[in-house]
């Protein structure tokens, strides 16, 4: 499992332990090899019950899922306190509460919107590994973007013909190879680019404390604690980073940066409303004249390039609704710029 990276898919014999989780010790579970093994895949169900959760956005799950992070490091405590009977029944407790955590977040979503989030997740990451690696001028990456992105177009055809199943089955592989893609990338003197990421991160939230320190607003508590979350993502991205899982890494970086930055909007930092919707209103405009032209050329890649301007303009939309104008904000700019990619394409 060390090497996998794929974003929400976990093995299938670790999910049929979990139905099992009452059963009693096996009769190895003091040998120390044994009973290592088994809190390392403790470890392994926690971190794929995480995935799950943050595509509900449900507190409570959130707070399930951190009482089966303490359980897990309580047994590892105790395994190396040499109480392996206690660490394998606290390592129990952790697969227990870290299954009710996926349920209920679950629960929260349905299978549409389950496979809208997986869409939109997968089009930001495909998104960033496809900049990075055009700058790396690397055509081993590419090809396995493009490959990824044919699946992709599947997933999302599936799921606008309502097979929301379907298209999240499709979009597993199309996860794969984009996480192939990105091993490729990060891989040897390609590991600093990643390092960077981490670096930027965590600049990014150190200069969000400042300002939470100087702040007198009412949000000041609420902030601490979205800040709080946005380091405790910030460190599941260095273990990803560690275990050679880089679109692991990337998706705990992401959110990393949007704990950070609704915390400076808790302080009162918060980007004018209007500012999005002028925003959105001049894309709109733009995209008329740039549909025309890529209509013109018959370009597969300006088209393929103007499907994901429109794509994370519909989600800057959603976001703008919903209330989240930084987000918004960061979405319609990487319409923008995928805009003006489609337009070069044209030419």
């Amino acid at each position: 499992m060390r090497g996998a990276d794929r974003l929400t898919c976990f093995p299938t014999i670790i999910l049929l332990g979990l139905a099992v989780l009452a059963a009693a010790p096996p009769a190895s579970a003091q040998d120390d090899a044994t009973l290592e093994e088994y809190i390392e895949q403790t470890g392994e169900i926690v971190a794929w019950a995480d995935e799950q959760v943050r595509e509900s956005e449900s507190t409570r799950a959130r707070q399930v899922l951190d009482e089966a992070r303490h359980l897990h490091l309580q047994s590892q405590q105790l395994q190396h306190g040499g109480q392996g009977r206690a660490a394998f029944a606290t390592s129990r407790r952790a697969r227990t509460a870290a299954q009710q955590a996926v349920k209920i977040a679950r629960e929260a979503l349905g299978l549409q919107e389950r496979a809208r989030v997986r869409l939109d997740r997968y089009a930001d990451f495909r998104d960033q590994i496809l900049d990075r690696a055009r700058e790396a001028d690397d055509d081993r990456v590419l090809r396995f973007v493009h490959e990824s992105e044919q699946q992709a177009l599947r997933a999302r055809d599936q799921f606008g013909q309502g097979n929301f199943e379907m298209a999240l089955q499709l979009i597993e592989p199309a996860e794969d190879l984009l996480g192939r893609a990105a091993r490729l990338l990060f891989e040897g003197s390609g590991a600093e680019r990643l390092e960077r990421e981490v670096e930027r991160t965590r600049t990014l939230i150190d200069r969000t404390a400042e300002r939470i320190d100087s702040g007198t607003s009412v949000g000041v508590e609420t902030a601490r604690d979205l800040l709080e979350s946005a380091r405790e993502a910030l460190r599941h991205a260095e273990e990803f980073q560690l275990r050679e899982q880089p679109l692991r890494a990337l998706h705990s970086l992401e959110l990393a940066r949007k704990l950070a930055g609704q915390a400076a909007s808790a302080t009162g930092d918060r980007i004018d409303p209007e500012t999005v919707a002028d925003e959105i209103a001049r894309w709109d405009d733009r995209q008329a004249a740039v549909a025309d032209a890529v209509d013109a050329a018959e370009s597969p890649q300006a088209e393929a390039a103007l499907a994901r301007a429109r794509h994370h303009r519909d989600r800057a939309g959603r976001l703008q609704g919903s209330g989240d104008c930084a987000q918004a904000l960061r979405q319609i700019k990487a319409a923008f710029d995928l805009l003006n990619e489609a337009s070069e394409l044209t030419r």
